[in-house]
């Protein structure tokens, strides 16, 4: 118990660090391929995924260019497709990577999640845990989304999420 706590805060205090840093530290920018850093990620959650008999459906544009940070990109990515394989309550999680009229990227993740009370002012604040029963084999230590909040506010992206019929999806738009 007193291991398995240890390494709970020791990821907390990393992702706190890693929260302060965005605002302050200089992010290299290079041209980088969204869809192959997208695909990377993905595939670094799937033995996730297989433990929680999930089945990741992708649909991903080939040859997305961007010019941007591939670690705030990489840390985007990883945070949201690890939020979706640990509250997904369903069998599928859906990703999708597509051009946008404005000439970026739109990006989108949805998975089935049953909390109706789950608050979509709150997801955004650190430590907001939206898992009910604070299963902490289950929730994370609420501050992914707060970690992909200040990428995109860094970056200059756009984020929004929201949930209809038992799903909860998160779009980014890279411009």
């Amino acid at each position: 118990t007193i291991v398995e706590q240890n390494h709970r805060m020791s990821e907390m205090i990393e992702q706190l660090l890693d929260l302060s840093r965005i605002g302050q530290k200089e992010y290299p920018r290079e041209e980088l391929e969204l869809d192959a850093l997208l695909t990377q990620c993905a595939e670094e959650q799937e033995r996730f995924l297989q433990e929680r008999d999930l089945v990741l459906k992708k649909s991903v544009m080939s040859h997305a260019k961007i010019t941007g940070s591939s670690e705030l990109i990489r840390t985007l990515f990883t945070n949201l497709l690890s939020n979706a394989v640990k509250y997904a309550s369903g069998p599928d999680i859906e990703l999708e990577l597509s051009g946008n009229v404005g000439g970026g990227y739109h990006f989108s993740i949805s998975n089935e999640f049953q909390n109706e009370d789950l608050d979509m002012e709150q997801i955004w604040e650190p430590f907001y845990v939206g898992e009910p029963s604070r299963n902490k084999s289950l929730s994370g230590t609420g501050l992914g989304l707060s970690i992909v909040r200040e990428i995109v506010g860094q970056c200059g992206y756009q984020v929004r999420c929201w949930q209809k019929d038992g799903k909860l999806t998160v779009e980014v738009e890279f411009q």
